[in-house]
């Protein structure tokens, strides 16, 4: 079956810039689109390079620094960012917080095989770090490798069983190999402890949705698009709801807001694409 679908995974409440380190990563095949967010961001913390461990200037040029990459995110340019964390990483190789955000920043942009490999290296250097292990999994989500997303993610669950950040990676990562119901098992359970968790509700109606529960998947997206603090893809989950229900009208409508018209032409392709693979 050739599924197309927008997954998200988000830790609600990050700050700004963690949620800039955002990327839609195309694919084509069984699963297509990922949009991806900052649920494993690590901004880069002040006591990662003391004055114990370097002169005053050396602070403040790795401060300023790190900051420069910040604003170079926030702004959408990853390419500077990536500049400025590769650099700082071979002056500074077992700063953890510095590579983390490094492999973040790379995740985001697209560079998966050096995201997987600077995650792994954060990995093995703090056995404990579930940040590392929920990168890893965004990054195989992003290759559409399911088998090794959902392995890492479990991997996460190890350290902390309590991370609802890799229980919802997990569902996407199941999701992702069409096993819809023991997604929403997951997800229903999650939104127990977390009833308001909208970027949830939303994963939980494309998985309906995918499963070909339309009038569900509906109504639960539409009440997650009507509250004012909706993740963006919410919207876009919706109309592919109703386009795999083959109400194409409304779909475009939701498309339509946002998207340019080459877009909503090429999204509607896509849902038709997919509705076929669905019968």
């Amino acid at each position: 079956m050739g599924t197309e679908y927008i997954k998200a995974m988000s830790n609600t409440g990050e700050n700004n810039i963690c949620s800039k380190i955002a990327g839609s990563i195309v694919k084509s095949g069984l699963a297509a689109v990922v949009v991806l967010s900052a649920s494993a961001c690590t901004m880069v913390h002040r006591d990662s390079f003391t004055e114990a461990t370097s002169g005053h200037r050396d602070v403040r040029v790795y401060d300023s620094s790190v900051q420069l990459a910040e604003a170079s995110i926030e702004g959408g340019d990853y390419n500077t960012a990536l500049h400025i964390y590769r650099r700082l990483a071979k002056d500074h190789p077992d700063d953890s917080e510095l590579n983390k955000a490094l492999a973040n920043t790379l995740l985001a942009a697209g560079a998966l095989d050096e995201a997987e490999q600077t995650y792994r290296l954060v990995a093995e250097r703090n056995r404990d770090s579930i940040e590392a292990m929920v990168g890893l999994g965004r990054v195989y989500l992003a290759m559409s490798d399911g088998q090794n997303s959902i392995k890492a993610f479990n991997e996460a669950l190890k350290i902390d069983p309590t991370s609802y950040v890799a229980r919802n990676g997990l569902a996407v990562a199941l999701d992702h190999l069409g096993k819809h119901n023991d997604a929403q098992k997951i997800y229903r359970k999650l939104l127990i402890t977390r009833p308001s968790d909208l970027m949830i509700k939303s994963n939980l109606g494309l998985s309906l949705a995918l499963s070909q529960r339309f009038h569900k998947a509906i109504s639960i997206l539409t009440n997650v698009v009507t509250d004012p603090t909706a993740p963006a893809e919410a919207r876009h989950n919706l109309a592919l709801a109703y386009g795999l229900a083959g109400r194409t009208e409304v779909a475009t409508e939701l498309e339509q807001i946002s998207g340019s018209q080459s877009d909503v032409r090429g999204n509607m392709q896509y849902y038709e694409l997919m509705r076929s693979g669905l019968k």
